[in-house]
Formats: C-alpha cells, sequence, structure tokens
C-alpha cells in the first residue's frame, strides 16, 4: 500500500504500531518496533573526558550510542531536568534521541494515516503521513529517514 509517497506493507486495514512523541511543540509518531528501550537522561552516563562532556555520546548497557537531541532551540534553553530519551535499533545499531515527551503506542489503519501535503517550499522525505484525531495532528515519521536523510535506511 502507498501512503503520500511512501510503501507500506500489510492489508489496508491492519493496524501499524506507532509509539508518539512530542518535540518542538509538534506531535509525532513512529513505528513502535524501531523502539529498543525508553529511558530518561538520568539514566544513562554521557561519555566524557577529565569531566567534559564528548559532544553526543552515552553509554548505553555495555556500548557507547550516539544521542540526537531533537528539541532545536529548546536543547540551550535553561537548566536540563530529566528527558525522555529513547533508543532506537536503526541501521543495525542503536541511537538515542531525545525529546520534549512520550507518549502511548497506539494502533492506527494504515488507511486513517492521510497523505501529507507539502507546498514546495519544503521537502519533508520522512513525513510518512498525518493522523487526524480529537487532539489534533500527529505527523507520522519514519525516524531512520528523519536522522539519516541522505541514506537508504538498511535495517
Amino acid at each position: 500500500m502507498t501512503i503520500g509517497t511512501h510503501t507500506t506493507i500489510g492489508p489496508l486495514m491492519q493496524p501499524m504500531s506507532l509509539l508518539r512523541f512530542r518535540t518542538q511543540d509538534v506531535d509525532f509518531a513512529m513505528d513502535v518496533r524501531r523502539v529498543e528501550h525508553i529511558l530518561d537522561t538520568r539514566q544513562v552516563r554521557r561519555v566524557d573526558a577529565e569531566g567534559v562532556a564528548i559532544g553526543n555520546l552515552a553509554f548505553y548497557r555495555d556500548a557507547v550510542i550516539p544521542v540526537v537531541d531533537l528539541r532545536g532551540e529548546a536543547a540551550s534553553a535553561g537548566p536540563e531536568s530529566p528527558l525522555p530519551l529513547i533508543v532506537l535499533s536503526l541501521r543495525q545499531q542503536l541511537v538515542g534521541i531525545i525529546v520534549q515527551q512520550v507518549g502511548d503506542v497506539i494502533d492506527v489503519p494504515a488507511l486513517d494515516i492521510e497523505p501529507a501535503q507539502f507546498d514546495g517550499s519544503c521537502s519533508a522525505e520522512y513525513v510518512d503521513g498525518i493522523i487526524s484525531n480529537d487532539d489534533g495532528k500527529t505527523l507520522v515519521v519514519d525516524i531512520g529517514k528523519l536522522l539519516y536523510p541522505s541514506e537508504q535506511e538498511r535495517g
């Protein structure tokens, strides 16, 4: 089945399990099968050298993983309180994303995901569609394409 310009696998009525999250005051949802673990930033230790944090790396279990802060400008505003860290399995490796808030897992029939309409001023190849509900609109994203926009995801 094709949603917008993206193809999904499975019958038209089979629900997709999506994890909702919020960042930059926008509601998003992604395929829950990509999620390895949900933590808060207090549960991971930043990689540091001589007490100084090294970029966006964190220890997770027995590995060092890259961490991408999706909060944009909000990331530098004010003291950092505990935030949700979603550990994802992408391209056969782990990566963490920091967001404002993690919501619930929702099951959405593929037919309820509307194609995303863009006016040509932006390109969002990572947007699979939009879910409209009583709470407003939620962008359904392909998290692999969002984090690795110049590559085809391999896993």
